[in-house]
């Protein structure tokens, strides 16, 4: 709608179109939902953000951050997740994207299993100005799992597009 509003882009563990794989954890976390607690929904959904080294040492901050997000529940009404997971099996963003004009980078966990490099890969190369750039041994939780990488490549990308 503005496209002059936008000067640069970065897209985090993100996709452009649910495709058959996502749909299926997408309708699996639907059921989960239903018939979970709050907190048991959290802890059903943790493994697919972390990668297998994040669960052998986790920072202190993460494991505060994720005591907490459980107790309090990440989920407060049954119908609004439900309603944010048919965004997300009706999301598609690829006829969309290539009308973005604007450097845009599409950061992605190697590691990420709900959204892996393969759609940051099609995401990117929709858009007319996209860049991907992994993150090693990171999974979809980049910025509680490895912060300062993700930070580093998002600083090196804005210094290569600069406002004017």
């Amino acid at each position: 709608q503005a496209p002059t509003r936008v000067a640069t882009l970065v897209l985090l563990g993100t996709w452009g179109r649910t495709d058959p794989f996502l749909a299926t954890i997408l309708e699996s976390w639907r059921l989960m939902a239903e018939r979970l607690s709050a907190e048991a929904l959290f802890r059903a959904q943790t493994p697919w953000a972390f990668t297998y080294r994040f669960f052998q040492h986790p920072s202190p901050e993460v494991r505060a951050w994720q005591a907490a997000l459980a107790e309090r529940g990440l989920l407060k009404s049954v119908p609004a997740y439900q309603r944010q997971i048919d965004a997300c099996l009706a999301h598609d963003a690829l006829d969309v994207v290539p009308l973005l004009r604007t450097p845009a980078l599409v950061l992605v966990g190697e590691d990420d299993i709900l959204t892996p490099p393969r759609y940051s890969r099609a995401l990117a190369a929709a858009l007319p100005g996209g860049e991907v750039m992994l993150v090693p041994a990171t999974g979809h939780a980049l910025f509680l799992e490895t912060p300062k990488p993700c930070t580093e490549r998002i600083l090196r990308f804005l210094a290569k597009h600069p406002l004017t």
